[in-house]
C-alpha cells in the first residue's frame, strides 16, 4: 500500500465541503498572485532606476 492520498475519504475534513476547499485554494492563490505582482513591481522600479542612472551617466560623459 502506497502513501495516503489527499483525495482519500479518511483524510478529508468532514466539515469542509467541496466549495469550502475551492474557496481555500482560491485564497491561497490570491496571496501568491499578490506576492508575485509585488516582486514584479519591485523589479520594474529597480530596472527603471538603473536605466535612468545609466542615461544620466552617459549624458555626463557625452558632454565632456
Amino acid at each position: 500500500m502506497g502513501p495516503p492520498s489527499a483525495a482519500t475519504p479518511h483524510n478529508r475534513n468532514p466539515k469542509m465541503s467541496h466549495l469550502d476547499s475551492i474557496a481555500a485554494r482560491q485564497r491561497k492563490s490570491l496571496v501568491r498572485d499578490a506576492l508575485f505582482i509585488t516582486f514584479v513591481a519591485l523589479a520594474a522600479i529597480v530596472s527603471i532606476s538603473t536605466v535612468t542612472q545609466a542615461v544620466v551617466a552617459s549624458s555626463v560623459v557625452a558632454h565632456r
